[in-house]
């Protein structure tokens, strides 16, 4: 898979933990558009942002979606950035994303341990 240009948005939750939103976009200058934007909605309904970020990635998710049940199955993720580049790495739960992170730790850049609504296209 070729890398495409991922928007990167990382929150804080209710409870805590981080969530995690991938969006594919159109480019670099498309990308930093987008953010803009969502950043200030975000700000906008006083939501904490951890990391709002434009990367080369290598993985594709199904659409994000502001109207997910909040019943919906949530999916956990290794997400590590070094500032160009992020790499998403699957999780069964937050317990074994959260031991992977302490085996892996984050090398040159930041790693995190996030749950998302979103799960992966296989693309």
């Amino acid at each position: 898979m070729e890398a495409a240009i991922i928007m990167l948005v990382l929150t804080m939750l209710d409870d805590g933990q981080m969530s995690g939103a991938f969006v594919a976009t159109e480019g670099p200058s498309n990308c930093e558009q987008r953010a803009k934007v969502v950043r200030r909605i975000l700000s906008g309904a006083s939501i904490e942002i951890r990391r709002i970020a434009c990367l080369e990635g290598k993985v594709s998710f199904e659409k994000f979606s502001h109207k997910t049940p909040e019943n919906a199955p949530r999916y956990h993720y290794l997400v590590r950035h070094d500032g160009k580049s992020v790499e998403i790495l699957a999780a069964s739960n937050m317990a074994a994303c959260l031991e992977a992170l302490q085996a892996r730790g984050a090398g040159a850049g930041q790693a995190h341990c996030v749950s998302s609504s979103q799960k992966p296209t296989g693309r």
